[in-house]
């Protein structure tokens, strides 16, 4: 639950929709703030993302940011530069949507480092398993996104047998589409996940 960066130059809206996230924040349900970062990297976007990051420091919450679709090393730059003005615990965030040219300055600020993979936009599969072979599964998350756009609700599924097919350790591919997504949400109070649903069966379950 968050401002997306999208809407901060709406500056009235902004500031409203910021003053009112609490009772949101405090759902049961509620496990991160985010995704929050920048779009076009403007002011208005900074100071968007810098007063959400102030809530979630305050609520002690896990915080996820998103990186500019466009001229990523200079907003992955200054989201470094912010995170550490701000006294922000890596621990609890994940700078997500990292391509190869941002990989390298986010892992340096001692967050989860995520990588979204699309079949088109952002990552596929091959560029995500040569960057886990450069850079390894430490604090790195390898999510799929379907939503606006050309996308593949396959496409985490698609990342894991390319890792495997290129050598990565079952370990290791664990770590980077679970273990690492668990320690992080983990942070928060509201993460109880529950493993032993049962998926439905479609002849049992018919609209």
């Amino acid at each position: 639950m968050s401002l997306n960066p999208k809407e901060a130059e709406d500056t009235v809206l902004a500031a409203e929709v910021i003053d009112g996230l609490g009772p949101y924040l405090d759902h049961p349900r509620c496990v991160a703030l985010g995704e929050i970062g920048f779009n076009n990297i403007t002011a208005n976007e900074e100071r968007a993302f810098v007063r959400q990051l102030q809530v979630a420091k305050e609520r002690n919450m896990v915080v996820i940011i998103h990186l500019p679709h466009n001229d990523k090393p200079r907003g992955m730059c200054r989201i470094a530069e912010i995170l550490k003005a701000e006294r922000m615990n890596p621990d609890r965030i994940l700078i997500d949507h990292n391509t190869e040219d941002t990989i390298r300055l986010s892992r340096e600020t001692g967050c989860f480092s995520g990588m979204t993979v699309y079949p088109i936009s952002k990552l596929n599969p091959e560029r995500v398993s040569a960057i886990i072979r450069e850079y390894g599964s430490e604090r790195m998350i390898v999510d799929g996104s379907a939503d606006w756009g050309v996308s593949d609700p396959l496409s985490l599924v698609r990342t894991v047998e390319r890792l495997a097919k290129d050598g990565v350790a079952p370990a290791e591919i664990q770590r980077l589409v679970h273990d690492n997504a668990m320690a992080l949400y983990g942070h928060s109070q509201n993460w109880h996940p529950d493993f032993t649903i049962k998926p439905l069966d479609p002849r049992e379950f018919q609209r």
